[in-house]
């Protein structure tokens, strides 16, 4: 699994947190290591969005720094999928279970989840 980065990025559309920002391509995100959301990720952000209010571009983001867009992510810690989240929050063998995990993680911590 390629490594995150917390290099600093170009800011375009996403709200900046801390030292993350995004430059857009086309519907998709793309941090300065090159890391993105992908076409699926970047559909699953349109879902975030709409389940959360938070902005595709900003669940874009943090599927890009999580998981580069690998649907099949996986973390020794135990976190998987796009949004790398733990267990704890439910399966994650699809991109739908993922995308429940990931708003039930949201509706407990909001985006101090992904560290923001």
């Amino acid at each position: 699994m390629p490594q995150s980065s917390n290099s600093n990025v170009e800011a375009v559309s996403a709200p900046t947190y801390h030292n993350y920002s995004t430059s857009t391509t086309s519907s998709s995100v793309r941090l300065s290591n090159g890391n993105t959301a992908g076409a699926t990720g970047s559909s699953a952000a349109q879902i975030m969005a709409q389940r959360t209010g938070v902005s595709a571009s900003t669940w874009a983001a943090i599927i890009a720094r999580e998981s580069n867009g690998q649907v099949n992510a996986y973390n020794p810690s135990g976190a998987s999928g796009l949004f790398q989240t733990m267990p704890g929050w439910g399966p994650t063998n699809t991109v739908d279970q993922q995308i429940n995990a990931a708003v039930k993680a949201y509706k407990a911590q909001g985006l101090s989840a992904w560290g923001f």
